[in-house]
């Protein structure tokens, strides 16, 4: 699995998924705001882009900007996370991991989404 990039406000939970992807050897990069999501997915071309929904719903209408203006935003995989699944507007949607998340076996799930493992 190439870069997930994991976009959520939750610092506690981006940190211990940092932790569990290097363990595993896999590259995993965490930010908390979709501020200037954009040129960091422009930049970092990840293979697949994981967003937590009440991050996203706190910042909805910057992420349809950005969304709208960036091809490749929406040809990247995207994969929500939350208590209840939702689509982004204009996102290449594969799927949903649903909270609370066990960090265990997020990068399985992720690998499961993306068709890596049955």
């Amino acid at each position: 699995m190439d870069l997930v990039l994991w976009i959520d406000k939750n610092e506690f939970a981006t940190m211990a998924l940092e932790k569990i992807f290097n363990k595993l050897s896999l590259s995993l990069y965490t930010i908390n705001s979709p501020q200037d999501i954009q040129y960091l997915i422009e930049d970092l071309k990840p293979e697949v882009i994981v967003m937590d929904v009440a991050t996203y719903l706190a910042n909805e209408d910057r992420v349809n900007m950005f969304m709208a203006a960036s091809e490749l935003m929406q040809t990247i995989p995207w994969i929500s996370v939350g208590t209840r699944e939702i689509s982004f507007p204009g996102a290449k949607m594969i799927g949903h991991i649903k909270k609370p998340l066990n960090i265990m076996t997020v990068p399985e799930e992720i690998r499961k989404i993306l068709g890596l493992i049955n």
